[in-house]
């Protein structure tokens, strides 16, 4: 076998080519792979070079299957491709290598042949990098230039990879091109072109394309039209009615099965989209389908996406293309404003230049409004989630409330506070759609408002209950000396408080604002002003007032404006805050510190970092999940980061320098450009194919080197949605895999800090010496232990995971993001253990540990019906009212948990609780917890205020129902008002009162009163604050058995037990007289007859007379 010179990182038992450009043994196998793959069999020459050439070609085959089998993309590709290169592979002498019979038995395992092919294979890495894997995946290869076409495809002259080649038929075309600027890579492409599948359009008549009223029906009519023969009123989209040619049209399609459904994007109002718009059977008549809108269930202002689809069924080959359609209910309260209301005055909102804006709404990700001075007064709903382009010029007549312009929105739950051109702030209401004048905005001299802003991140279903900022909007002025007060309110736009920053600044006269954030960071805002001549600062707002000032700009090396024109502004990113004027700048910790990102470009033309002398940063732009960054320049040219990392890569975004645009992230983390239509009111957006960018090489290759992931694997636990209580941990994992000396720990960051403890645990899985050159991949886990920080904060936080040694190749693997709810965990409940000094219940859960499951008693053997005796219960809570008459009681089995538990009289009730979620136990009940009898029966406590060690008056059920006048007894008390009796400032302690409270400590119980037996219904409720944020509780029954009788009973059955014992005795004594007297009589007749036979001459008489006289005697 030869051992040949190979192009690769690896060392082998060879020295590399000496000419680094010239073909190797490798570039040889790709060379002849499509030849030789056509032949069945062909006989190889006896050279050890061609046997070295089927050895690769072999290994190139095993690569196309192991990529034809999972059909990857470009990345997944690549790592398939690495995991495949580092297998352990057969080699010559070993019994499963497949060309044993062409080499020679190796006589050691370090032979130098067995060595050079272990050393090709791992060239999988260069392998991919440059080799045979660009050749699979040839969108990578850069500079193709279209060199020559058929008679029916024409090539735009252009000599970039964007070449516009069009063809005029359907066929097979053969295009000649080559790649990367050499001419010897000349290859003909064919390519089979067919007419687009969705070549006809659903089209949409209705009367409510805009706006529709809840509450009310809305109907419509849909039908099929062909582009290429559209009428006037069909291109113009004011239609009401189909032409002939679009009647038959629709007439074929429906002959043929085809007709409308409905897809739902999204949800209105909480109902889908789907179930609010129903489409009719097709009215061959007119040539159309009716539909209906009903959106009667819709009850707040909201837009709703209408999706018309077809069922995929063509006509030679060509379908209908989905209908996309924005429509907004207002609620059936809503005004029909007029263009002036009291206090506006139209303003003109002429404008000399090209200006455009969006306006997102942190949590209606399908939804965002546009502006433009092309629009005049208009306004443009854009769905950045479900559509490519809006075409609908909505929303107007709803949020142009003044009739001149809009200068700025900030959309919040509350509802959308709007700023017009007269420099007046209104809040449009989001339930009832009414809109009212802003209170608390006073504006001095010219200092009109010119921006609104909202927060930019959404908190979820959850909100904070301390220092909830989801309904903050704040008003500035911009960039005017001296205007340095800007107003906050914290109700969603109604009303505002106004802060003066010139007392946090040296040169307050001579300061202006620069920009305002709502920041969850900051849990309130955070305002970059320009503090006069001593640079730009830093301020952070909270409550209405400024907390601190953070870091300014002035250091020579850290500048955000140098006078080039800039306009500084910040934006909030995920765990960090992103300032830009001259530069872009991280923040972490408010503004204390700043890290500079690093902008890359591989334009030789360009600076390779930095920007251009008069360049500067005009727009920034964060992804949802806060992972991805873009930043827009002074001349278009964009740059693409991640915020975890100090660098950023220049991106080839399609935008000429003269156009004015919007960049941002859509729902799905893709960056986007939108542009204003100059023809109508809309907007075009496009996808940027940042990954495509990254990836790709761009030459010359010593100016750009390929950009590679060092991660091999990265793993990690975090579920997308986790929930932290008080005491709650949470444990994540995390695994980084890579090759070479690189760092592997995984990076944390949250956008709210305020909310979670984090501690850190890094362990080395396989071990890494920093010392020597890794030629094989290492694992290190990192162990993130979360906890919430403090029992007075509550919300929603996100957290990003990602390797520190991620970069932008690694883009679908570089960072893993969840939401965390820190607060009560929605499935979270307490539940009673069946030992509770209780028996015979059916469950089992007496003995449960932290993950078991628990299982509920069941119904078996509960009461349809219980009676509660007179006196014992409360018809009244208010007057405390026990009724002298007996009760009758459903037993409602589901609500009280199941069957009632057993309990003894003479032995005191022991309650005690899990923590469960869903079914499975969290941890015991350790916290203090009351329990109260649902219909008022009276039990007594084991303990006494003394008992218990009180030092004030303890709390009691009772106690708080009756000082609070609450009718509704379980409003009384809970962890919103209990105070232990530990609490010295309490009323003073009566140490013989009865002690209420139970913990699973004090052996607290209770004792049953009253000589009653039955059923008692019980709701237990924790009152410590500290144990949870959630309201537990939990109702169960209890049937109380063995009660002793009551000393009126007890002397009746006495003196009954006596009366039947005297009435015994007394009949005893009658039937033994009664029987004596019989006895005697049958005697005196036996005398008698003795005394004939004496008459007779008996010789007896005289003994017999004498028995009678001593029986008589008796």
């Amino acid at each position: 076998m030869a051992l040949l010179p190979v192009k690769s990182k690896n060392r082998g038992p060879v020295a590399p080519p000496i000419d680094p450009n010239a073909d190797d043994i490798v570039d040889e196998a790709i060379y002849v792979f499509r030849p030789n793959c056509f032949f069945r069999n062909f006989q190889p020459l006896p050279g050890g070079a061609d046997h070295v050439l089927i050895y690769l070609q072999l290994f190139i085959q095993e690569c196309l299957q192991k990529l034809a089998a999972k059909n990857p993309n470009l990345v997944e590709g690549q790592r398939l491709l690495q995991t495949h290169a580092m297998q352990n592979f057969s080699l010559p002498g070993d019994s499963n290598f497949p060309l044993n019979p062409f080499f020679e038995k190796p006589a050691t395992k370090q032979d130098a042949g067995r060595v050079y092919l272990q050393s090709l294979e791992p060239d999988g890495e260069s392998f991919i990098a440059g080799r045979p894997f660009r050749a699979v995946y040839a969108s990578t290869a850069t500079s193709v230039v279209w060199t020559a076409a058929t008679s029916n495809c024409a090539i735009a002259a252009s000599t970039s990879a964007s070449t516009l080649v069009t063809c005029s038929q359907r066929g097979v075309e053969g295009l000649t091109v080559y790649r990367n600027g050499d001419t010897s890579t000349l290859d003909t492409l064919y390519v089979t072109l067919a007419s687009p599948s969705g070549c006809f359009q659903w089209y949409m008549y209705a009367g409510w394309r805009n706006i529709v009223t809840a509450g009310t029906n809305a109907s419509g009519y849909l039908w099929i039209v062909d582009p290429t023969f559209l009428a006037a009123e069909e291109a113009a989209g004011s239609a009401s009615a189909p032409t002939v040619a679009s009647k038959s049209l629709s007439a074929s399609f429906a002959s043929i099965g085809e007709y409308p459904r409905v897809l739902a994007p999204a949800v209105a109002g909480g109902r889908p989209v789907a179930d609010m718009v129903t489409v009719g059977d097709f009215d061959a008549s007119n040539g159309v389908w009716p539909f209906y809108f009903d959106s009667s269930a819709t009850a707040t202002a909201r837009p709703v996406p209408v999706v018309i689809a077809g069922h995929f069924i063509s006509i030679v080959g060509c379908m209908v293309e989905n209908r996309k359609q924005l429509a907004f209910v207002q609620p059936a309260s809503a005004p029909l404003w007029t263009s002036n209301p009291v206090g506006a005055s139209p303003a003109s909102s002429s404008t000399t230049t090209t200006t455009f804006a969006t306006f997102k709404s942190a949590c209606e990700p399908n939804f965002m409004l546009a502006t433009s001075s092309l629009y005049g007064a208009a306004v443009v709903a854009v769905s950045n989630a479900a559509f490519q382009v809006s075409g609908e010029s909505l929303l107007t007549s709803i949020i142009n409330v003044d009739g001149t312009r809009i200068a700025s929105v900030a959309m919040t739950p509350a509802g959308v506070a709007v700023l017009t051109g007269n420099s007046l702030v209104y809040f449009v209401n989001a339930t009832t759609g009414a809109a009212t004048l802003a209170q608390g905005i006073t504006i001095a001299g010219n200092n009109a408002l010119t921006n609104l802003r909202a927060v930019e991140t959404c908190a979820g279903n959850v909100t904070s209950t301390v220092n909830d900022i989801s309904s903050v909007v704040v008003a500035w002025t911009q960039n005017v000396v001296g205007a340095v007060r800007i107003f906050v309110s914290s109700d969603g736009g109604r009303t505002f408080g106004a802060i003066d920053l010139a007392r946090s600044l040296f040169n307050g006269g001579a300061a202006y604002v620069r920009d305002v954030a709502v920041s969850r960071l900051a849990q309130g805002c955070v305002a970059l002003v320009r503090d006069g001549n001593t640079g730009d600062r830093v301020l952070v707002i909270r409550d209405l007032s400024v907390a601190f000032a953070g870091f300014a700009f002035s250091q020579a090396t850290m500048v955000l404006d140098s006078g080039i024109g800039a306009a500084p502004f910040v934006r909030e990113g995920l765990g960090a805050l992103i300032f830009a004027g001259d530069a872009v700048y991280l923040s972490p910790n408010l503004g204390i510190s700043m890290f500079k990102v690093t902008l890359t470009s591989r334009n030789p033309s360009k600076p390779a970092t930095g920007l251009d002398t008069s360049e500067y940063i005009t727009q920034a732009a964060v992804s949802p999940n806060g992972a991805y960054l873009a930043a827009l320049t002074s001349t278009n040219r964009v740059f693409f980061g991640q915020t975890g990392l100090s660098s950023a890569i220049e991106v080839s975004a399609g935008i000429s320098t003269t156009q004015t645009v919007q960049i941002a992230f859509d729902a799905m983390q893709r960056l986007i450009v939108y542009t204003p239509s100059s023809t109508g009111d809309y907007v075009s957006s496009r996808v940027v194919a940042v990954g495509n960018e990254i990836l790709s090489p761009r030459t010359p290759t010593t100016y750009n080197p390929t950009l590679t992931c060092p991660i091999f694997t990265w793993s990690t636990d975090l579920d997308p949605s986790l929930a932290i209580d008080v005491a709650d941990t949470i444990i994540l994992r995390s695994n980084v895999t890579a090759l070479g000396n690189v760092s592997r720990e995984t990076l944390f960051s949250f956008t709210n800090y305020s909310l979670v403890t984090a501690v850190t645990t890094i362990t080395a899985v396989s071990a890494l010496d920093p010392f020597e050159p890794v030629t094989d991949y290492k694992t290190l886990s990192t162990t993130l232990t979360l906890s919430a920080r403090s029992v007075n904060f509550s919300g929603v936080t996100a957290i990003n995971l990602q390797p520190r040694a991620a970069n932008l190749a690694c883009l679908d693997s570089s960072h893993r993001s969840a939401i965390i709810t820190v607060g009560c965990p929605p499935t979270r409940r307490i539940v009673l253990k069946t030992n509770s000094g209780a028996s015979g219940s059916s469950a089992n859960n007496d003995s449960a540990t932290t993950g078991t499951e628990v299982s509920s008693a069941g119904c078996d053997g509960a009461p349809a019906s219980f009676v509660l005796p007179a006196g014992t219960w409360v018809s009244d809570w208010t007057t405390q009212t026990r009724p002298p008459y007996d009760l009758t009681v459903a037993y409602d089995c589901a609500a009280w948990g199941g069957a009632p538990l057993d309990a003894y009289y003479g032995v005191p009730f022991v309650p005690a609780f899990y923590v469960v979620d869903n079914d499975a136990v969290v941890k015991p009940v350790d916290a203090d917890f009351g329990l109260w009898e649902l219909h008022g029966r009276q039990v007594a406590y084991t303990l006494t205020a003394s008992d218990a060690g009180c030092i004030s008056a303890p709390q009691s059920w009772w106690g708080m129902m009756v000082a609070s006048h609450n009718s509704n007894p379980l409003d009384a008390w809970g962890r919103w008002n209990y105070s232990p009796c530990y609490n010295s400032s309490g009323a003073p302690v009566d140490g013989g009162k009865p002690y209420t409270v139970f913990n699973s400590t004090n052996g607290q119980g209770v004792v049953w009163i009253g000589g009653y037996n039955g059923i008692y219904v019980f709701t237990a409720r924790v009152l410590d604050p500290n144990f949870s944020y959630c309201n537990l509780s939990v109702t169960f029954a209890v049937n109380v058995y063995g009660a002793p009788l009551s000393p009126g009973i007890q002397a009746g059955i006495m003196l009954g037990f006596l009366v039947v014992l005297g009435g015994l005795l007394a009949g005893s004594y009658l039937w033994f007289l009664h029987d004596r007297r019989r006895e005697v009589r049958n005697r005196e007749m036996e005398v008698e007859k003795l005394k004939e036979g004496q008459n007779a001459g008996d010789t007896s008489s005289a003994t017999l007379s004498g028995l009678l006289w001593k029986e008589k005697t008796d």
